[in-house]
């Protein structure tokens, strides 16, 4: 992601975190249950087709190595858009870990795709606060899917199909990943 693209993510997150119950991360983001910060994507029966875009999705993890997706197909899949500098995102990321290595077994998969712009600042983030899920840095194929986020973390939530049922804006409480997660299960 280019600084002027970074800027403007950032802006955004800044200008959410003073607008009560955007994605600042705050008591107020996302109220007790996480239904501020969360917005339902209208199921399209004609959107599930075996061409599943999320599945084709291609990237590189920090070390320059791809990650290929497809081996993911008609699993649901929770994606991640996270930054190191985003505080938030601190928080989020061991409550995915959790809910990971406990529904991986029913076919969830947690994916996490970073914003930053250097690799190594997000290997250096991995060392103090690990990723238990694969994780791949932002590109523009990423882009062209779900857009450029307008806070960080934004996480949205794919069913087996491959269409996307939930989008979360900013910190979601868990429990609400978690019901709306194991209501594709």
């Amino acid at each position: 992601m280019s600084a002027s693209v970074r800027c403007i993510v950032v802006a955004a997150g800044l200008l959410a975190a003073l607008l009560p119950g955007c994605a600042g991360g705050g008591a107020d983001a996302g109220g007790a249950d996480g239904r501020r910060a969360r917005r339902a994507v209208a199921a399209d029966p004609a959107a599930a087709r075996p061409d599943d875009p999320y599945a084709a999705l291609q990237l590189e993890d920090v070390h320059g190595r791809r990650l290929d997706l497809a081996e993911y197909r008609g699993r649901v899949r929770v994606f991640d858009l996270w930054a190191s500098w985003c505080g938030p995102c601190r928080k989020i990321i061991p409550e995915l870990n959790d809910l990971y290595a406990r529904l991986r077994n029913r076919g969830l998969v947690v994916i996490g795709l970073s914003l930053d712009d250097h690799p190594a600042a997000v290997a250096a983030f991995q060392r103090r606060i690990p990723l238990r899920y694969p994780n791949g840095m932002f590109n523009e194929e990423a882009a062209k899917l779900f857009g450029y986020p307008d806070a960080v973390p934004t996480t949205y939530l794919v069913d087996r199909d491959g269409v996307i049922r939930e989008q979360f804006i900013g910190w979601v409480d868990h429990r609400t990943l978690e019901k709306a997660v194991l209501g594709l299960l």
